[in-house]
């Protein structure tokens, strides 16, 4: 028993003489850095798609966005969706592509609600019935709102140079505007990615339609305040105590395809066109397994966001002048190393628990204030860098105490 008490004091001697040898500053900064670095370069091995930290990574990233997501107490009046649905389209002897009579009749009926704009959420690469595309080729000559329709380039897969010569006689005989319709997803060799939509994508250089579907449109109704719209989406959400959605939403209803080449008489209600006058409309399919996508806000529901919605989401960004700003992989890095090294050098040098809890916690109110105030979204692999620091310093005092006792104890 005094043995045993004599030991406990020698480590306690030796935990002491470690305190006071970690003042060479040199070597013990030395050993921070290292930690630092090998905690930033393991952290960002790990968080890659498919290993082990990837999927909580995204996840409380995802919490993040919505954390700092608007929540309207109303609905939005400045937008409206209205959506072609396979109910939409019962009557009709095919459901895609959608009926291009019936895209026309949709922007001559919208055109007489007197809408601000109209986005048209569908692909036109290719010819279908020629009596019904030049139909929908008059209509948007025609419309006195602009008319912003989606557009693909190379980056589609099985795009063929044909497909894209007939999108650009599209563009050039209809006169629409045009951008790309492309979100942001992770994509790796040997594994399927990251299938959440969180941002919209850029366009890589000799692509011609720079500028996103989004965009284009925002330019066409309001000057575009947002400088930094084309990262993370700003999403907006009603309040949880309300019923109503983010935008008005409609769906047009099921009709007879005679309607959709009758003069004077269109596929949606007169009670729809007073809703939607002077609104900007953006018109989209909503089909089942059809342009669905996981996004932040599926967290919330449960379920897929057309992408229509999304479309949607990124327009009321650009119109409101909000953004989210995403942490850089270069600052990303350089965080993790500092938070890996100091937690290395309190653990070491410090040996405090509450010194230790309140670095943290102020780390912690830190990112809340910028996640809040600046609408900044701080990566978990901080905090992640920040206990590892922590541990390794713990092991490394606590090692160095065990091997100090052995070599002193008697034979």
């Amino acid at each position: 028993m005094v043995v045993g008490s004599a030991d406990c004091l020698e480590a306690t001697s030796i935990k002491n003489r470690i305190e006071f040898s970690s003042k060479n500053w040199l070597i013990l900064a030395c050993l921070s850095a290292i930690v630092g670095l090998v905690s930033t370069f393991a952290i960002e091995y790990f968080t890659q798609p498919g290993r082990i930290l990837h999927a909580p990574d995204k996840w409380i990233v995802d919490w993040q966005i919505l954390a700092v997501s608007d929540h309207l107490k109303t609905q939005r009046s400045d937008l409206a969706l209205v959506y072609i649905t396979e109910k939409s389209l019962a009557q009709y002897p095919y459901i895609s592509p959608t009926n291009r009579s019936l895209l026309a009749s949709v922007i001559e009926d919208l055109n007489q609600a007197q809408v601000k704009a109209i986005g048209l959420d569908f692909i036109f690469d290719r010819s279908t019935d020629p009596t019904a595309d030049n139909e929908l080729i008059q209509a948007i000559k025609n419309s006195a709102a602009p008319v912003v329709i989606g557009v693909v380039d190379n980056r589609t897969p099985g795009q063929t140079t044909e497909n894209l010569a007939f999108q650009e006689e599209f563009l050039s005989t209809s006169g629409a505007k045009a951008g790309h319709v492309y979100f942001q997803r992770v994509e790796y060799f040997l594994y399927l990615g990251d299938d959440n939509v969180r941002s919209l994508v850029g366009t890589p250089p000799g692509l011609k339609f720079k500028e996103s579907f989004s965009k284009v449109l925002a330019d066409e109704v309001a000057q575009n305040n947002c400088n930094r719209c084309e990262g993370l989406i700003a999403w907006q959400v009603t309040d949880w105590k309300s019923n109503s959605r983010t935008f008005m939403t409609m769906a047009v209803p099921t009709h007879s395809p005679s309607i959709a080449t009758s003069d004077g008489v269109g596929p949606l209600p007169s009670s729809f066109l007073k809703i939607l006058k002077g609104r900007v409309v953006i018109v989209g399919s909503r089909r089942l397994y059809e342009d669905q996508h996981r996004t932040p806000l599926t967290l919330l529901s449960g379920e897929l966001t057309s992408g229509t919605f999304i479309h949607a989401q990124a327009l009321a960004q650009r119109l409101d002048g909000r953004s989210i700003i995403e942490v850089s992989k270069n600052l990303t890095r350089i965080l993790s190393f500092i938070a890996g090294s100091l937690g290395f050098l309190i653990a070491v040098h410090f040996k405090r628990w509450w010194l230790s809890l309140g670095a943290g916690l102020l780390m912690f109110i830190l990112s809340f204030l910028a996640l809040r105030v600046h609408m900044v979204v701080i990566p978990p692999s901080i905090f992640v860098a920040w206990g590892v620091g922590l541990q390794s310093g713990k092991l490394f005092v606590d090692g160095l105490s065990r091997l100090s006792v052995h070599r002193k104890a008697p034979e």
